[in-house]
């Protein structure tokens, strides 16, 4: 915001076949999740993956950086914090001079309430995962995100907090 008027600062510009479902920009880095639509074959149809972006505040200029990051089936919720990216069930961490995302850790649905990962927030280290009765807090240890609370949901609206 330049004097308390917005303005635009830059623009992504995609090839016509991809459809953006989310962003998330974490200091000059944005993450764009976006779904190709081009794909001939119905095994790939509709594959939804993250592109990363560099942005450049002075000159306004936005560079790919990454492409098609975590290739998933749906779009799941995504969210981008420093050099973490969450796109559906795993978890990316950005290393070295390369800056490339990689994957860290990958979470079984299986070990979780039904619809684990509906909703995702990052802040620093500490990852909350939502699902359909039941919220999941992580905490970055030994790099990985482990989980320390579940908040559950109960019938007559109040919460309680169990340790993990």
């Amino acid at each position: 915001m330049i004097g308390g008027i917005w303005k635009e600062a830059g623009e992504i510009i995609l090839p016509d076949y991809d459809n953006i479902y989310q962003v998330s920009i974490s200091g000059d880095t944005i993450a764009v999740q976006v779904t190709d639509m081009s794909c001939l074959d119905q095994v790939h149809a509709g594959e939804c993956h993250v592109n990363i972006y560099q942005f450049d505040r002075e000159s306004g200029s936005i560079a790919l950086l990454q492409d098609k990051v975590g290739a998933v089936s749906g779009c799941p919720p995504m969210v981008l914090d420093g050099n973490y990216l969450v796109h559906g069930l795993s978890i990316y961490h950005r290393q070295g001079i390369s800056q490339q995302f990689a994957v860290q850790q990958t979470f079984d649905s299986a070990d979780y309430e039904i619809g684990f990962g509906k909703t995702l927030a990052l802040d620093n280290e500490i990852l909350v995962v939502g699902s359909d009765n039941r919220t999941y807090m992580f905490s970055l240890q030994n790099d990985a995100f482990v989980e320390v609370y579940a908040l559950d949901q109960k019938p007559d609206d109040t919460h309680e907090i169990s340790n993990g």
